[in-house]
């Protein structure tokens, strides 16, 4: 009887063992490359979502450059209790105003890393003055990009100390500067080129070039009042394209002291000079002789000054004929029905564009030029109108101009950024800076990487909110 033994050969052992080992190998080697690749997830993951932390707290804070005006509460005429005014300006807020310089901003260099200081208003609540603050961002030597606030000018005696930034020097505040990140590999904050603001930089569509605009009273409907619109014969104003309004109707109830129940409003629309044969109807106007066509997606322009106001009979006092906060001022896009614009594409239709507000003046010298600048989602065709809701008891008595009102279309970017351009070099043009460009780059583990570049619109730089 032959007995037969079960088992490996050596060879076949051999081979087995060699067979394994590859396995356990390439294994292996894939669970180090999986936690190596997961590690490097992780790393540009955590890169990723500090840079846009950082954007989003820069953008924030940045936004608000060069804020100077306050509302304050204070007596008003017959009844009004408290006028809010957006009128007190700080010019601690201007970097050195006396020897032109009426930016808000400074940026420097330091070892490839931009050093931005720029100031700013503080607000209570209600949009009343607290201090004038001075912000500082900058990257150490260490790589971490760090953030101070100083209190350089403030209230007597101060208010909210609890959250105001600490009194004391420039140095003193990046001592004891906040840190916001580490391993920032690049913090580059570039000014936009001063043409950007320049309020010509695209073509012309409305009035057409060479033409002048009339403004023509809405009549007729419900709680919609004619008033008084007539090219401005106040030559020493330097007006050569300009709409005296006047006689507003104020909802404003002298005898019994407090506001109307029911709100009425002025409205004017916009149609070229050379379009207007004489007085008609506001709506034949706009359907035929103010139409402004918008294409989709294009960047737009509404542009305007509000040089003058005054009131009857004294054009030098114009106390609180129109108060911020309490009387309404837009400008927006409108049909010949009167009605705003619409996106009909999406159910219900949509409104396709609100109105822009814009504060009066508070004196007698205006209170300089407004640019809005917006896109349509769809093609749209209408006209451009401008309302007045007003609530002050004087409202009735005053007169307000507007001028050279356009309508532009903008080629291309809105902002033109160029290292060429060193807005220190020229502190008279820096006031014409109206947006900041941020490049950040901050690296996790061992070489992960995230990336953000962004615009930082900066309206209030410059003598003007």
């Amino acid at each position: 009887m032959i007995r037969h033994k079960n088992g490996f050969t050596l060879m076949e052992l051999m081979v087995y063992m060699a067979i394994l080992g590859i396995i356990v190998i390439v294994a292996g080697r894939a669970f180090s490359d999986s936690t190596k690749f997961r590690v490097r997830t992780q790393n540009i993951l955590e890169a990723t979502q500090e840079a846009e932390n950082v954007a989003t707290i820069f953008k924030a804070d940045v936004a608000q450059l060069g804020a100077k005006s306050s509302k304050e509460a204070g007596a008003a005429v017959n009844g009004i209790e408290a006028g809010d005014n957006f009128s007190n300006i700080y010019n601690d807020v201007y970097r050195d105003a006396a020897n032109g310089d009426f930016s808000s901003f400074l940026i420097t260099s330091s070892s490839g890393q931009s050093d931005l200081t720029f100031r700013r208003v503080r607000y209570g609540e209600d949009g009343s003055y607290r201090a004038v603050e001075e912000i500082n961002w900058f990257v150490d030597a260490n790589k971490v990009l760090k953030r101070s606030c100083r209190t350089i000018n403030n209230l007597t005696p101060p208010v909210d100390v609890d959250v105001m930034c600490p009194e004391g020097s420039a140095q003193d505040a990046r001592d004891n500067a906040v840190r916001i990140a580490t391993n920032v590999d690049e913090f580059k904050v570039t000014a936009a080129s001063p043409a950007a603001d320049a309020g010509n930089a695209g073509q012309q569509i409305f009035p057409t070039p060479g033409n002048e605009f009339r403004l023509i009273p809405r009549t007729g409907g419900e709680h919609f009042f004619n008033f008084k619109s007539e090219n401005s014969a106040l030559e020493e104003k330097g007006a050569d394209s300009v709409i005296a309004l006047s006689q507003f109707y104020t909802n404003y109830d002298n005898a019994n002291g407090e506001f109307k129940a029911e709100p009425n409003r002025n409205q004017v629309f916009a149609v070229n000079s050379a379009d207007y044969p004489g007085p008609g109807l506001w709506s034949d106007y706009c359907e035929n002789r103010g139409l402004i066509t918008f294409q989709a997606g294009h960047t737009y322009e509404i542009s305007f000054e509000v040089p003058f106001i005054s009131m009857s009979p004294d054009p030098n006092v114009p106390l609180q004929a129109f108060v911020p906060g309490v009387d309404h001022m837009s400008v927006g896009l409108r049909g010949s029905d009167g009605e705003y614009l619409r996106d009909s594409t999406v159910s219900p239709p949509r409104r396709l564009m609100d109105d822009f507000l814009f504060f009066p003046p508070y004196n007698a010298q205006g209170s300089g030029k407004r640019y809005m600048r917006f896109t349509t989602p769809v093609n749209a065709t209408g006209c451009l109108a401008l309302t007045f809701a007003c609530y002050s008891p004087k409202a009735s008595q005053a007169t307000i101009q507007i001028k050279n009102l356009k309508v532009s279309e903008i080629s291309g970017q809105n902002y033109m950024f160029d290292d060429a351009f060193d807005p220190e070099t020229h502190a008279d043009e820096k006031q014409y800076i109206k947006a900041l460009q941020l490049k950040l780059q901050i690296t996790r583990g061992a070489g992960e990487t995230s990336e953000i570049e962004m615009v930082v619109h900066t309206p209030s730089n410059g003598p003007r909110d």
